[in-house]
């Protein structure tokens, strides 16, 4: 009788245990990574107005020190030690020319 009486709960067990993950399967919570995306893109939105002044500040500024004489004066003397350091160190004249060039304006945060 004891035997029949535990088999029989393990059976109602695993019977509830299936029932739950069946019931679970067909009615999923909600994704974790969609409430966050979704949250993600609204504080995005709610940013985005102050990146843009952000961004066109530093453009500005960045043109702004750009358009000093004294600005254009650094950049001849960078360029021209940038030069003479890379035929220093054995490029030729072609190479090295190509080289400045091809750096253009050393700003920081511009690719090489």
């Amino acid at each position: 009788m004891t035997c029949t009486l535990l088999r029989s709960s393990l059976a109602a067990l695993c019977l509830a245990a299936v029932a739950a993950g069946h019931a679970a399967a067909q009615n999923p919570a909600p994704s974790p990574s969609r409430a966050d995306s979704a949250a993600v893109r609204a504080q995005l939105q709610t940013m985005m107005p102050m990146f843009s002044q952000m961004m066109a500040a530093m453009l500005q500024g960045t043109l702004d020190v750009l358009a000093r004489p004294e600005t254009a004066e650094q950049l001849a003397t960078f360029d021209r030690n940038y030069l003479d350091a890379l035929l220093h160190h054995g490029f030729s004249r072609d190479e090295a020319l190509r080289i400045v060039v091809s750096v253009g304006l050393p700003l920081a945060g511009t690719p090489r």
